[in-house]
């Protein structure tokens, strides 16, 4: 059943753009990802070893509402962004690879079961981010004189 959840969800491009996100650039497109400090800050909160750090773990005499984090969505969004990372070449070879690379090289038991961060690192850079936060700031600091200047013209 994960593969196929995984492979629907890349299909679905959980990866290029889940809400609160930073920009990372994956397969030559600029992509949105969740931000790994989120996740890693809720990961030591929970601590290293704590079931609720797991991607699937067991509600059995557990309140939903006490487990809910968000670790599971980004850890989730981990991932299927190491999959898309590590093997994407073009849509076409992702989607032809995508059954064999599953089937060979990814730990289900431990992306879903294992405590504490995953055993990859994915680097989410924030540079256009920043770019873009820089740009606003910029713009919020134009005086009405200036914004009659280029109207002028």
């Amino acid at each position: 059943m994960c593969k196929h959840v995984a492979g629907l969800a890349i299909r679905l491009n959980y990866c290029k753009s889940p809400p609160a996100a930073k920009q990372v650039e994956i397969g030559g497109k600029k992509r949105r990802t969740h931000q790994w400090e989120e996740m890693e800050t809720d990961i030591y909160d929970w601590g290293l070893k704590h079931p609720y750090t797991c991607l699937v773990y067991r509600l059995k005499h557990i309140d939903s509402d006490d487990a809910y984090s968000s670790v599971q969505y980004f850890k989730g969004t981990a991932v299927l962004c190491h999959l898309e990372q590590d093997i994407v070449r073009s849509e076409s070879d992702f989607d032809a690879l995508l059954r064999l690379y599953i089937d060979k090289f990814i730990d289900w038991n431990s992306w879903l079961y294992t405590h504490g961060m995953p055993s990859i690192t994915i680097d989410f850079s924030i540079k256009l981010e920043r770019q873009c936060q820089q740009l606003a700031d910029q713009y919020s600091l134009i005086t009405n004189e200036q914004l009659n200047l280029l109207n002028a013209n």
